[in-house]
């Protein structure tokens, strides 16, 4: 082999590593509008929690497609997040809590829950199946709805499902933000009212 030879595929390699370098730097930076401090705040903000109550927290760089994201996992003494947010926008594409006293009681539905399903049309349905609720149907979709910000008129598919989740009975309510195109899920209690889990995805992701 010729020195000539040697300098070019030399050159070549060189070429190949630095073009390898500067697109895993691109892929690492582009898109990344905000800090992650700036993230971290957007995700703090709508969970209600300061980043003093915080026992744990993980965050980072990740991409959905070529969108770059962070994604935020944090738990406080009460419940734990996990957020997926636009880099670039601050929206947020994803998010899901679960209260730690509800986390033995989500993870694995038992087989023998019994359920009933209702919509905000059919709630009298529904009351002959809720006589271990506190709350109604409607209570439930009324916390649900203020929790994610949105009025009855500004959704799609609304449905409210009563559960015997492991001897625990709670309420699924689910809907899409007609205008955002995001889907909600939430467990809530059907004792106390209380969210037990709560998720956030785009819909038709």
């Amino acid at each position: 082999m010729t020195k000539k030879m040697t300098r070019i595929i030399l050159g070549a390699i060189l070429t190949l590593v630095l073009i390898s370098g500067l697109a895993f730097y691109a892929y690492k930076t582009v898109g990344y509008t905000l800090s992650s401090q700036e993230a971290k705040q957007i995700a703090l903000n709508n969970a209600g929690v300061n980043e003093s109550d915080l026992l744990f927290s993980r965050l980072e760089k990740d991409r959905d497609g070529l969108k770059a994201t962070y994604d935020f996992s944090f738990q406080t003494a009460n419940a734990s997040y996990d957020y997926t947010i636009n880099a670039s926008t601050g929206d947020i594409l994803e998010r899901d809590q679960e209260t730690s006293s509800g986390a033995s009681h989500n993870n694995t539905p038992s087989s023998a829950s019994t359920s009933s399903s209702t919509t905000a049309n059919s709630s009298n349905s529904a009351n002959t199946n809720t006589s271990s609720a506190a709350i109604s149907p409607e209570e439930a979709k009324a916390i649900a709805l203020k929790d994610a910000k949105l009025d009855e008129t500004g959704t799609l598919n609304l449905s409210v499902q009563y559960d015997i989740d492991d001897t625990v009975p709670v309420y699924d309510v689910e809907f899409i933000d007609s205008k955002a195109q995001v889907e909600y899920d939430y467990k809530i209690s059907a004792q106390t009212g209380d969210i037990i889990e709560r998720s956030q995805d785009t819909a038709n992701d």
